[in-house]
């Protein structure tokens, strides 16, 4: 079962950060240090109620801290190629105790993505996307690291009044959730999968006189 809890405070942030960034025509950096701390931060959790029932709703944390640092790269490789690239590693420290659970429960994660455009031709353009996301903790237990790609192609055509585009989501079929909750009373280990392998032809066309081209990124579907 699901259920919501009007008794749920709002959370409260407080943080600060220091960042700055180096930029040229070739490429640009960006390096952040942060930390936050969070009060009655919202938390998923669930409850055994019997033998065939449990409960799943939010609550208010006693607080969590984060503090990490945040890196982002951008380079150009002349007209040929655009990357972007960005991680962010930061140690999480979790005071669950109000509900029942570990008041100094921590851990380090990591999260990284990679976006990469390739100009093939002057009217081709090909797209590559990594994501990697780490183990994470929550009150209750874990949820296991996660990794997936994405990879795209758009043909101009027409003098660039259209677009031709293929775009393939999850290539490597890597796409799923895997959440543990590991309490005095409640173990479980749940799988959140879908087809997330899903290949879409679309055709576009520009209206009006420009033709501009418009580099932005294609669209993929990776949500759960």
């Amino acid at each position: 079962m699901e259920a919501g809890n009007p008794k749920a405070k709002p959370e409260q942030i407080h943080s600060i950060e220091f960042g700055y960034q180096l930029k040229t025509k070739a490429f640009s950096i960006l390096p952040c240090l942060y930390y936050r701390y969070k009060y009655d931060g919202f938390a998923e959790i669930t409850k055994y109620v019997n033998d065939s029932v449990l409960l799943k709703t939010f609550t208010n944390l006693s607080k969590s801290e984060f503090m990490g640092m945040e890196l982002i790269i951008s380079a150009n490789i002349g007209e040929i190629a655009n990357l972007n690239f960005s991680a962010n590693g930061y140690y999480t420290r979790l005071d669950a105790s109000n509900i029942g659970y570990s008041n100094n429960k921590r851990a380090f994660s990591c999260d990284t993505k990679l976006g990469a455009n390739f100009n093939v031709t002057k009217s081709t353009l090909l797209q590559l996307n990594c994501f990697y996301r780490s183990e994470k903790i929550n009150a209750q237990g874990t949820t296991d690291p996660s990794f997936y790609t994405n990879i795209g192609l758009r043909q101009d055509i027409w003098k660039n009044k259209a677009s031709l585009i293929l775009t393939i989501s999850d290539v490597f079929n890597t796409l799923n959730q895997f959440n543990y909750i590991d309490t005095p009373e409640l173990w479980q280990k749940s799988t959140r999968k879908r087809d997330s392998q899903i290949l879409y032809l679309g055709f576009t066309y520009r209206f009006g006189t420009s033709a501009k081209k418009e580099r932005q990124e294609l669209n993929y579907d990776d949500s759960f």
